[in-house]
C-alpha cells in the first residue's frame, strides 16, 4: 500500500510545539496538534482525524490554515510565545527615530 504524501512539513521548532502541546493541553489546540504530527508523520487526513479526534474536514481545514500561517495557528492557546528579541529592550523603542511621513 502506498503512503500517503505528506501535506504539511513541520520544521524542528514547529515539530517541538507540536509535541509539548500535544502532550501538555486538553483542549481543541491538543487535537490539532496531533493532527499536524499524524500529518507531518505522512497519515492521511482521514488517518489523522482519527488519531486526533477531529472530524476529517477540520483537519483539511487545519492543514489548509497551517500551510498559510504555519504554527501561528496554534497560538491563541498560549502556549506559543515569541523568543525575546535579547538585544532590544523597551527602551530602544523610545529612542528609535519614527519613520519620515512623505508628503505631509
Amino acid at each position: 500500500m502506498k503512503k500517503a504524501q505528506r501535506t504539511v512539513n513541520l520544521n524542528a521548532d514547529e515539530l517541538d510545539i507540536c509535541q509539548k502541546i500535544s502532550a501538555d493541553e486538553q483542549n481543541l489546540h491538543q487535537k490539532r496538534a496531533i493532527a499536524l504530527l499524524a500529518l507531518d508523520d505522512g497519515k492521511s487526513r482521514s488517518e489523522a482525524a482519527s488519531i486526533s479526534g477531529l472530524s476529517p474536514g477540520q483537519v483539511k481545514y487545519l492543514s489548509a490554515k497551517f500551510l498559510k500561517n504555519r504554527i501561528a495557528i496554534l497560538s491563541s492557546s498560549g502556549s506559543i510565545k515569541k523568543k525575546a528579541d535579547p538585544e532590544r529592550t523597551d527602551d530602544d523603542l523610545s529612542t528609535e527615530n519614527p519613520p519620515e511621513l512623505s508628503g505631509v
